[in-house]
């Protein structure tokens, strides 16, 4: 088997073009949030801001983890073509190994060794709950980590503002970079 003839599910090249679109997708809702903040606050556009918020970062948080994911399958390629790696599912359970759901961004990284700045680690890991639970529930499942929410307002580091979307882009790009 040869680059070419990977599969779809297993080709790098799809998650960084999957990673690009969500992030696109991201930055036209971020758009519609910064549009909604400047309008008259009614209750309509505080509940219809705080969707737009979760669901922009869930965005971004998914970006991230595609990219992270087509960095893995990079560096699975000689795995893949082997034939050792045949389905994405095979891919799976290699990158999740023990206690780990697949959306554990600091295990992808230590396993494959990926890259990063400080900083990018800190950016990474404030997106890190919008793909596990955040973009979609009001609180984790986790007591422990209510409490500390609670005792936080909500906050987790995580923004919207342009320099942090610009980093979010920075850290797509620059993996992109590593690949091709």
């Amino acid at each position: 088997m040869s680059q070419d003839e990977i599969r779809q599910s297993l080709s790098y090249g799809v998650y960084i073009e999957h990673s690009r679109s969500i992030k696109l997708a991201a930055d036209e809702n971020n758009k519609t949030f910064y549009k909604i903040a400047n309008e008259f606050m009614t209750e309509k556009n505080r509940v219809k801001g705080l969707g737009l918020l979760s669901s922009s970062l869930m965005l971004y948080a998914i970006s991230i983890e595609l990219i992270l994911k087509a960095v893995a399958l990079y560096k699975e390629t000689n795995n893949i073509i082997s034939g050792e790696i045949k389905t994405y599912n095979d891919f799976l359970k290699k990158l999740k190994g023990k206690n780990n759901n697949g959306h554990e961004f600091k295990s992808i990284i230590e396993k494959y060794s990926i890259n990063l700045t400080n900083s990018d680690l800190v950016l990474i890991g404030h997106l890190q709950d919008y793909t596990i639970w955040a973009g979609r529930f009001p609180f984790p499942i986790k007591e422990n980590e209510i409490i500390k929410l609670e005792n936080n307002n909500g906050s987790f580091g995580a923004s919207l503002s342009l320099s942090y979307i610009n980093e979010i882009d920075n850290i797509i790009e620059k993996l992109v970079d590593e690949i091709i």
